[in-house]
C-alpha cells in the first residue's frame, strides 16, 4: 500500500524540482513530446475535448492544456504562485484557470469537470490513498 509521505519533505522535493525547472533546461518541445506520446498511447484524440471541462493536476511548467481546445481548463498546481510571469503568462494566454494548492485540500464542490488528467504526477503525492479518492470524487473520466 502507498505510503504518506511527511509535508515538509514533500514541500522540500516540490522546491528542488521546481528549482530544477526552472533554471535548468526549459524546452517546450521535450513537454510536447512526453504529451503527444501519452495521447499516442491512451488512443485519445486531441479533439475530442472542445466540449469538455478538463482538470490537469500538476502539469507544473508546461501544462498539456496549452496544447488542447477544451470548453474550460483548469489545472491544479500547489507550486503556480512560485512560478515565474512567463510561465503564468503561458497559462493565462490559454484560458487555464488555476487553483494553486493540492488537490487533496480542495473541497468537493470548488470546481466540477468532465476528465481529470494526471500526467506524472503520482511520484509527488503526499497522501496517495487520499488523492486517489479525491479525483474519483470530482471526475467522470480518470486518465492517469
Amino acid at each position: 500500500m502507498p505510503q504518506e509521505i511527511t509535508k515538509q519533505r514533500w514541500e522540500s522535493a516540490q522546491t528542488e524540482e521546481l528549482r530544477d525547472h526552472i533554471y535548468g533546461s526549459y524546452d517546450l518541445n521535450f513537454y510536447k513530446n512526453i504529451y503527444n506520446n501519452i495521447f499516442s498511447l491512451l488512443e485519445m484524440n486531441p479533439n475530442e475535448f472542445e466540449e469538455k471541462t478538463i482538470a490537469e493536476i500538476g502539469p507544473a511548467l508546461y501544462p498539456c492544456l496549452a496544447d488542447i481546445k477544451t470548453n474550460k481548463s483548469i489545472a491544479v498546481e500547489p507550486l503556480y504562485d512560485l512560478f515565474p510571469l512567463h510561465i503564468k503568462q503561458l497559462y493565462i494566454k490559454n484560458n487555464i484557470s488555476c487553483i494553486s494548492e493540492p488537490l487533496e485540500k480542495i473541497q468537493d464542490d470548488q470546481f466540477e469537470c468532465d476528465e481529470i488528467w494526471v500526467f506524472n504526477v503520482m511520484q509527488h503525492i503526499i497522501d496517495p490513498n487520499l488523492f486517489i479518492n479525491k479525483c474519483i470524487s470530482f471526475f467522470k473520466i480518470f486518465r492517469s
